[in-house]
């Protein structure tokens, strides 16, 4: 099955694009993607026309102009700077790993290029084998435009359908049985302390004893970061605090836990109520950290 054999090398390659602190990456990605495919549009043009497809070579650069001219992520809806020298912020990240059902090539190419522009990772689940050479394609494009930029090519994998199993995936997008795309997680009340660095642990236990009375399933965690977020993914939160002295480790915990609320050394209740945006491919979070530790590079 995909997700027991191959979840984590697509996990490692999220994990490893959302880390990369190379300014506008993704667009620096995106740029190379388009160059890629005006260079190969003599051979674009024959294997469209040799699978007689409804499409031109101009329509499939049309929605390339259409899904990169604008993104929602790492959008900053709100930014404030608290008077305990604290940063207050509600921005978008990552989604995480996408479960994606090809069925219509068009739509597969602008999946892809969506993950691509917010830093996802992508598994593609193939139907045909034979309807899928465009497809297949296209992931080889893809594939060689993460390896000149050094990203890691894990990023997109793709499988024969019946050898999916998207329940470990973020969202899911199903285009075949159903028609939907939503996020795969189930929401969890609990707030979580995570503390990282055993230094913190008195102030996050004096924390817990604040939350306890209305939040009774609050939890103090500790280990190392990929542990706890292995754990901590298996549900989406209201609310997570870590405590730690690496802003690399903070950095992590912004991108890649699911809640709705990060808190960095501060305690949880600075939590806020969110709503979430209707673009799948991005998170919003309200996140809170030392002005000094300035996370988002």
């Amino acid at each position: 099955m995909l997700m027991k054999d191959n979840y984590f090398r697509i996990k490692n390659a999220y994990s490893k694009y959302n880390s990369d602190s190379r300014p506008d990456l993704e667009q620096i990605c995106l740029k190379s993607l388009y160059n890629f495919i005006i260079e190969s549009k003599g051979e674009i043009t024959k294997l469209i026309n040799a699978y007689n497809y409804e499409f031109t070579f101009e329509e499939l650069i049309e929605i390339y102009n259409q899904s990169t001219k604008s993104s929602d992520f790492k959008k900053k809806i709100s930014i404030e700077k608290l008077s305990n020298n604290f940063i207050s912020s509600i921005i978008n990240t990552a989604s995480g790993i996408i479960y994606y059902e090809a069925v219509d090539v068009l739509d597969t190419f602008k999946t892809m290029l969506e993950c691509v522009k917010n830093r996802d990772g992508l598994v593609i689940a193939r139907f045909d084998e034979d309807e899928y050479d465009f497809v297949n394609y296209l992931i080889m494009i893809f594939r060689k435009v993460f390896e000149a930029l050094n990203i890691d090519t894990d990023l997109f994998l793709s499988f024969p359908y019946e050898e999916c199993d998207f329940s470990l995936c973020d969202v899911k997008i199903c285009n075949y049985y159903e028609i939907s795309a939503k996020r795969n997680k189930d929401f969890s009340n609990d707030y979580i302390i995570y503390v990282e660095d055993n230094s913190f642990m008195e102030i996050a236990n004096n924390d817990l004893s604040l939350q306890i009375k209305e939040h009774p399933s609050v939890r103090i965690i500790t280990g190392k970061v990929e542990d706890v977020l292995s754990e901590l993914n298996e549900k989406r939160y209201n609310a997570v605090s870590i405590y730690t002295k690496e802003p690399k480790i903070a950095y992590r915990m912004i991108n890649e836990v699911h809640s709705d609320n990060v808190l960095i050394n501060t305690s949880l209740s600075f939590a806020r109520h969110l709503s979430q945006e209707n673009n799948i491919f991005v998170e919003t979070k309200h996140i809170m950290y030392k002005l000094e530790i300035w996370l988002w590079r």
